[in-house]
C-alpha cells in the first residue's frame, strides 16, 4: 500500500461531505423499541415537500443517492437510487438458488429489501419494497406519507403480538378446541371445523379501516386502489403471535414482533432520509489525477469522506443487486527505522459494504517496526483516528458500547 502522509488528526472531517451521510448503509438491526411515531411530520407529501426538494438540475442529485451518475447512463440508469436496506425475514421460506450447487451454498435466507428510487423527471422520492432478491420488481410501492403510517402501525402490531393469551376459560359454546378465552381484540368466529392453521385469534388493529393504507402510486384494480393492512395473528397455541403485512388480500409478509419493529425503525429511518437537504453536485467527475489500476477514480457515490473514491466500471457495476463498491482509504503512514532499514507503518480503513475496518500494513523493515516515542504516538492517533471514522459509520451502535468502546 502506498505511503501517505499522516494527516490533521485534530480537524473535523471537511463539512459539506461530514453532513452528507450514507443513507440507509444500516447493517441489519436488533430489537429493542425507541421508536417515535412518524406519522405526524409526515402527513402531507405534496405542496411543502415539492418547495423543500425542488426539481433536480443537470448536476444535482439528492443527498441519499448513491447511483453514481455519468453522461452517458442508459436511460434505465437515469435516476436517483438509495443505498439497499435489508432485513432477513425468518417466517419466510429459503430461496432456492439452483440445484446446481452444493446442498451447503443451494439455500439461502429470504430478505427483503428497501430503498429510495427518484426518477429524474419527480420532485420526491418512493420507497420501494422488494422480496425479489433481483430488485427486478416492487412488491410494493409507498409515499413518504405511506411509509409513515406504515412504520407506526408496525409498531403498534408488534405490541399486539407479544401480550399473552388470557389465562381464563374460554367463553360458552367456545369450540372443543379452544380452552381459554380470546384476548379482547380478538373478533373471529371461531368454529369447530377450524383447521389447525386457521385456530387463530385476529382483529382489526385499528377501528373504522384505519391500519388499512392505500397505496396511491400503485395502479388501480378494477376501481380500487391496491391496499397494505397490518395484522396481528396468534395461533392459540403459540406463546406470541405473528404481524401480517397483506397487500390487498393477496400477497402477504409474515413477521415476528421484533421482525416488525426493525422494519418500523428502517422504515423511519428513510423517511429521515428521503427529507435531506440536496446534494451540491453528482458523480461524473473523476478526482483530479487519481487513478487505480490505470482507471481515473470518480468521488464515491455513498459520499464516504474518508474513501479514495471508484473507478466508473466500480460504480457501474456496483449498480446491480448484490453487488456493493469495496470502500477504502488511507488514514495515516508513520516513517520508522530498524538499523539503516527505512520503512512506513500505513494505516487505512476499508468496508465492503458495511461497517469498515482498520488495515494496519507494515512497509519494509522485515515484517516488524522499532518505533520511538514520537512514531508511538502518531500510530496511536492514527488509529484513534481511524477508530472514529469507523464509528460514523455505525450509527446503529448504542450509545453505552458507543462510549465504552472509546473508552477502551
Amino acid at each position: 500500500m502506498a505511503s501517505h502522509p499522516l494527516p490533521d488528526l485534530s480537524a473535523p472531517p471537511d463539512a459539506e461531505t461530514a453532513s452528507h451521510p450514507a443513507a440507509g448503509d444500516g447493517a441489519e438491526t436488533t430489537d429493542g423499541s425507541g421508536l417515535a411515531p412518524v406519522r405526524a411530520s409526515v402527513e402531507d407529501d405534496s405542496v411543502d415537500a415539492a418547495e423543500s426538494h425542488p426539481a433536480q438540475g443537470e448536476d444535482a442529485e439528492p443527498a441519499w443517492c448513491v447511483q453514481g451518475h455519468f453522461e452517458e447512463d442508459p436511460l434505465v440508469d437515469r435516476r436517483h437510487v438509495g443505498a439497499e436496506v435489508m432485513m432477513r425475514l425468518s417466517l419466510a421460506e429459503a430461496v432456492d438458488r439452483g440445484t446446481d450447487l452444493p446442498p451447503a451454498q443451494r439455500w439461502e435466507p429470504a430478505y427483503l429489501t428497501l430503498r429510495l428510487v427518484q426518477p429524474l423527471r419527480d420532485v420526491l422520492p418512493t420507497l420501494c419494497v422488494y422480496r425479489d432478491p433481483e430488485l427486478a420488481e416492487a412488491w410494493a410501492t409507498c409515499r413518504v406519507p405511506e411509509a409513515g403510517m406504515l412504520a407506526d402501525l408496525l409498531v403498534l402490531a408488534a405490541a399486539r403480538a407479544e401480550e399473552p393469551i388470557p389465562a381464563g376459560d374460554a367463553a360458552p359454546g367456545a369450540p372443543f378446541w379452544l380452552q381459554t378465552a380470546c384476548p379482547d381484540w380478538c373478533t373471529t368466529r371461531h368454529q369447530p371445523d377450524d383447521c389447525y392453521e386457521n385456530r387463530v385469534h385476529q382483529g382489526d388493529l385499528l377501528p373504522d379501516g384505519e391500519g388499512v393504507i392505500d397505496l396511491l402510486l400503485e395502479p388501480a384494480v378494477k376501481g380500487h386502489p391496491e391496499q397494505l393492512e397490518v395484522v396481528v395473528a396468534h395461533h392459540y397455541r403459540s406463546t406470541v403471535g405473528a404481524v401480517h403485512l397483506v397487500r390487498s388480500e393477496r400477497t402477504e409478509l409474515q413477521l415476528t414482533p421484533a421482525e416488525a419493529r426493525t422494519l418500523a425503525r428502517h422504515l423511519s429511518q428513510l423517511i429521515l432520509t428521503a427529507a435531506a437537504a440536496d446534494g451540491a453536485a453528482g458523480q461524473k467527475r473523476p478526482n483530479g489525477g487519481e487513478t487505480r489500476n490505470g482507471e481515473p477514480l470518480f468521488p464515491c457515490p455513498h459520499r464516504h469522506h474518508w474513501c479514495q473514491g471508484h473507478s466508473k466500471s466500480e460504480i457501474i457495476e456496483a449498480r446491480r443487486p448484490g453487488n456493493h463498491l469495496a470502500h477504502s482509504g488511507p488514514v495515516g503512514s508513520i516513517p520508522f527505522a530498524t538499523g539503516n532499514t527505512l520503512g512506513t507503518i500505513d494505516i487505512s480503513i476499508s468496508g465492503r459494504p458495511e461497517p469498515p475496518t482498520a488495515y494496519l500494513q507494515v512497509v519494509n523493515g522485515d515484517g516488524g517496526a522499532t518505533l520511538d516515542p514520537t512514531a508511538i504516538d502518531h500510530t496511536i492517533a492514527a488509529l484513534q483516528r481511524a477508530k472514529a471514522l469507523i464509528l460514523e459509520q455505525m450509527p446503529w451502535l448504542p450509545t453505552a458500547d458507543r462510549e465504552g468502546s472509546t473508552a477502551r
